[in-house]
C-alpha cells in the first residue's frame, strides 16, 4: 500500500494512490507497480498508466482527465487468475464516487476497455490484462 507519497498538486500520483488504497481494501490482495516480484504471494495484481489523456477545448485545458490504467491479474492457476480480473472488473466498472476514502480522488466515472489471457512460460503464472479508463477531474493543467 502506499503511505500517502504523493506530493501536493501531483494528481496522478493521488488516483494511483486511490486506485491501490480501494482495489486493496476491495480484492484483498497486494497491488504492485509494474512488476510482480518473483517471490510474490498471488494472486496478485500490478498495475501502470499507459496513457494519460486529458481533455482540452480551443480555450484551454478543461481540467477533465481519462487515463488508461492496465491491470495484470497473476497467479499460478489460469481460474483464479481469470476469478481475479471478474472481480477487478466488478469493483472498477461503472465506479464513480470518491475513490481512496477520506482525501481521496473524486471519479467520475470508470470505462472497462480491454481484456485479454496471457501466460509467462518462464515463471509459470498466469495473467489476464484489463485495461481501464479512468476519469476524474485533475484540478491541474
Amino acid at each position: 500500500m502506499y503511505e500517502n507519497i504523493a506530493p501536493k498538486g501531483c494528481e496522478e500520483m493521488r488516483l494511483a494512490e486511490a486506485l491501490v488504497t480501494y482495489l486493496g481494501k476491495e480484492l484483498k490482495v497486494k497491488l504492485y507497480p509494474l512488476v510482480l516480484p518473483l517471490k510474490a504471494v498471488l494472486p496478485a495484481i500490478t498495475y501502470q498508466q499507459v496513457s494519460g489523456s486529458r481533455i482540452h477545448t480551443l480555450r484551454g485545458d478543461c481540467n477533465v482527465a481519462h487515463p488508461r490504467y492496465q491491470f495484470d491479474c497473476w497467479s499460478s492457476l489460469h481460474g483464479e487468475a481469470q476469478d481475479l480480473a471478474h472481480n477487478l472488473e466488478m469493483a472498477l466498472g461503472n465506479y464513480h464516487g470518491t475513490m481512496g476514502g477520506t482525501g481521496g480522488v473524486v471519479v467520475e466515472a470508470t470505462v472497462l476497455d480491454n481484456k485479454l489471457d496471457d501466460y509467462d512460460p518462464e515463471t509459470e503464472r498466469f495473467r489476464v490484462i484489463v485495461d481501464v479508463f479512468i476519469w476524474y477531474e485533475d484540478g491541474g493543467g
